[in-house]
Order: structure tokens, then C-alpha cells, then sequence
């Protein structure tokens, strides 16, 4: 009898994650794969009774091609998209790799993302990627993301027991900057069985109310606009501030022009990034590929790709405004924190991700506004040089780091100073 119920509580368990191994598909369209690839959905649960399904990719590190090869002291990257609403797979096959898709061929980044780690990609919250549920109302916080999140790790790891006790870090960039630290902090206040290590985000929008407030002040800097342009954005972030100090958040999101986006207003450059065109060529078939594939990834065939949820985005007004410092300084005290922005990136601001950081209240943090930034340098595999790649400030477990000549999207502009970095990370 004990063991029938422990068999059916098993059998319980495996129905909540769906997996596929894709290593020989990714193969047989790329001779230099090697290291495992796997795909699934894992089933996570709510008071509604709907059906939730989170899409992961997994990928182990480089070289790596079997899950029995893990070993207990490798380092394991629990990637979250930002968004809110973009697909992770959007960063896995465009972003920051290990994929990218070229004239709809599978080619491999020149520095991959998984050369120091393992690297697990979440399609979160659901709309978002191959992400769904049935259930009628959008997710609409960070809090409710994370606490699916923290189910499907839960879940994630049962059924990948190799995985267990593993040095985990949870990384991601711009609104991950919401999404990394309250997982983070979750996982360190939980049971589950892990070796919590730290958190790595770039461009990581975490604090409104200080971050905010720099855009116009970095756009009359770069020579961008003028006077009269930029007293009108300083209007506008003096009534967002004002809206956020009064917690008025969702008041502060609507009530008035949203400068980041509104490119009418600020007509040519992208603001990801200063000195790209917002007509400049961009390729998305990778969309082609994925969907085109659905079938091989095990994916509804009444689910259709979503790479930006505009539905999510406008549903996480009032949490955008919400201030998550609290979070990244409980994390000082539990691991490593790392934060990096490119020089170039007017969506988040190297101006406005230094005035957060003043606001954090931790004596590390104050010992390292005393410290000295260095110059770090990376090889360059296509120039066989060794180049600048930016500056890294770091006093024990804090450190931040500005990347020369790349945006909002550091791994794209930069991939191999972004490479340098995370390898950076994993070793302090």
C-alpha cells in the first residue's frame, strides 16, 4: 500500500513537467553543438484551478552533453527575461544566445552565454513566449510572477535532482531588474535545496523614483535635444516623481507622456540605444524558426508565439513604479550582487543605475562608493586583440560595471566584454 501511494505521488509529480531533449535536433542543423539542449513545460497551480504552463530551454554548459555529467560544483543560471512580457526565448535565440538565426540557419554566438554555466531560460509570466494559461486575468505583479517562479524551480528540480545543491544564481536584465531580486530573496527565505550564490542583472530597472529621473539629463548630454526639450521631459519626471512619492503608481504610469517610448517626440535614435536608428535592420527570424518548430518543442498547436506581450506590459503599470531596493539590499547580505549598464543606453541610464545604488543602505556599498573604478579588457576572438571593454568598480560582494560602446542590450552590442563580465561574476 505505501508503496502504490508512493508510486502515485511520483506519478503526480512527472504530470507536472513535460520534457524533451533536443541536443541530436540541434545537432543535425549545427555539426558544433556541444552540449545538451532540453525543452518542456512545467505545470504550476493557483487558487483559480486554471491550467498554467511555463515553457523552459535548458542548456547545459559547453561541452556538457549529458544531464548525468552535471556536476555538484558547476554553476547553474536561472535566466528571467525583462519586459515585462518578453519571451525568454526572444534572449536564447536573438538576445544573448547560446542560438541566433541567420537566413533561417541555427548558428552559435561567438561567445556563448553557457561557455561558464548551465543556463535555464523561462518563457515568463504566461503570454509571454510559449507561456499560457487559462485563466482570464493577465499576471500583474512582480510578486505573482515570482511566486510561479519559485513553484516551477520546485517542480523544475524534483524531476532534475542533479541540479540540487548546485551554486545557483538567478540573472537577467532591464525589468528583471523588478523580477531577479524578489525571486531571489524567495529562494533564499525557502526550503528548496540549493546553493543560493548571487545575482547578476544588466540595465536593471529596480527604483523609479531615483532612475527616472535622469533621462533628460542624459539626452542633453550625449547632444541629443535641446533646451526647450529638455525642460518638457524635466516637467514630466517632476510629476511622475511627485505621483510615485504619494505611491500614486499606476497614476504615475498613465498620467503622463511615457518619454521612454514616445519616439515621436524624440524622432530618430532607439532608445536602447543612443546611437542605433530606430529604423535600422533588425532581423527576427528566429520568430520563423521557433514557430516553425513548434511541433519538435512540444508546444499547443493553438499557442502562438508571443515574443513582447503588450497585454503583460500594460497590466504591470503600477508595478513598474514600485521600488524593489529593498530587495538587492536583503541579497547583499545572502550572496553576490553585480549589476552592469551599458554606456549607451538611454531606456536605463548609467546615471540613473548609479543614483539607485547611492540609495541602497548597506555599509558594502557605502565602502564601495570609496573604492576606485578599473578598466577591464577582454580578448576579441574575431580580431584576435585584446580590447578595453569598460569599467568595473567592485568592494566585496557588490560590484558594478559600465560597458563601453553598448546599449540597453549588452550582450548584443558587446557580446564578448558581456561574456567577460558574467565570467568576471562567477569568480569574485
Amino acid at each position: 500500500m505505501i508503496y502504490f501511494f508512493a508510486l502515485m505521488l511520483w506519478s503526480f509529480k512527472c504530470q507536472k513537467i513535460e520534457s524533451r531533449d533536443q541536443t541530436l535536433f540541434y545537432k543535425q542543423l549545427n555539426e558544433n553543438v556541444n552540449f545538451y539542449c532540453e525543452t518542456g513545460y512545467v505545470k504550476v497551480e493557483d487558487v483559480t484551478q486554471s491550467e498554467n504552463y511555463l515553457f523552459y530551454h535548458l542548456f547545459l554548459k559547453q561541452g556538457v552533453e549529458s544531464l548525468q555529467n552535471v556536476k555538484k560544483d558547476d554553476n547553474f543560471l536561472l535566466w528571467i527575461p525583462g519586459g515585462p512580457g518578453s519571451a525568454a526565448m526572444k534572449y536564447s535565440f536573438k538576445y544573448t544566445g547560446p542560438f541566433k538565426v541567420v537566413k533561417g540557419k541555427l548558428v552559435l554566438w561567438d561567445y556563448l552565454i553557457n561557455e561558464y554555466a548551465h543556463i535555464l531560460y523561462i518563457d515568463m509570466p504566461f503570454g509571454a513566449g510559449f507561456s499560457y494559461s487559462t485563466k482570464q486575468d493577465v499576471v500583474n505583479t512582480t510578486q505573482e510572477a515570482a511566486n510561479y517562479i519559485l513553484q516551477f524551480i520546485e517542480i523544475f528540480l524534483d524531476s532534475h535532482k542533479m541540479f540540487q545543491q548546485i551554486n545557483f544564481h538567478v540573472v537577467g536584465i532591464s525589468y528583471a531588474g523588478h523580477f531577479v531580486p524578489r525571486i531571489a530573496n524567495m529562494i533564499v527565505n525557502s526550503n528548496l535545496n540549493l546553493n543560493y550564490r548571487g545575482v547578476f542583472i544588466g540595465g536593471s530597472w529596480t527604483e523609479a523614483l531615483s532612475q527616472y529621473r535622469n533621462q533628460a539629463t542624459t539626452l542633453i548630454s550625449y547632444g541629443l535635444i535641446d533646451q526647450y526639450r529638455f525642460d518638457f521631459i524635466r516637467n514630466i519626471e517632476a510629476i511622475q516623481q511627485n505621483l510615485m512619492m504619494e505611491e500614486k503608481y499606476y497614476e504615475a504610469a498613465t498620467s503622463t507622456i511615457d518619454i521612454t517610448f514616445d519616439l515621436d517626440f524624440l524622432e530618430y535614435f532607439d532608445p536602447d540605444n543612443v546611437y542605433k536608428h530606430t529604423n535600422d535592420p533588425n532581423d527576427n527570424s528566429y520568430i520563423q524558426f521557433l514557430i516553425a518548430n513548434k511541433e519538435q518543442y512540444g508546444i499547443p498547436q493553438n499557442i502562438a508565439f508571443n515574443p513582447s506581450n503588450f497585454t503583460i506590459l500594460s497590466s504591470f503599470y503600477a508595478d513598474t513604479y514600485m521600488s524593489f531596493l529593498s530587495d538587492i539590499e536583503k541579497l547583499l547580505q545572502k550572496g553576490k550582487v553585480m549589476l552592469y549598464n551599458g554606456q549607451f543606453d538611454y531606456n536605463i541610464s548609467p546615471a540613473g543605475i548609479q543614483v539607485m545604488i547611492n540609495n541602497i543602505r548597506n555599509e558594502i556599498v557605502q565602502q564601495w562608493k570609496l573604492q576606485k573604478k578599473q578598466p577591464y579588457f577582454y580578448y576579441q576572438k574575431q580580431t584576435q586583440e585584446v580590447s578595453i571593454g569598460g569599467t568595473i568598480k567592485q568592494y566585496q560582494n557588490f560590484a558594478f560595471a559600465i560597458v563601453y560602446q553598448a546599449g540597453h542590450l549588452t550582450q548584443l552590442d558587446q557580446p564578448g566584454s558581456a561574456n567577460y563580465l558574467l565570467k568576471y561574476y562567477l569568480e569574485f
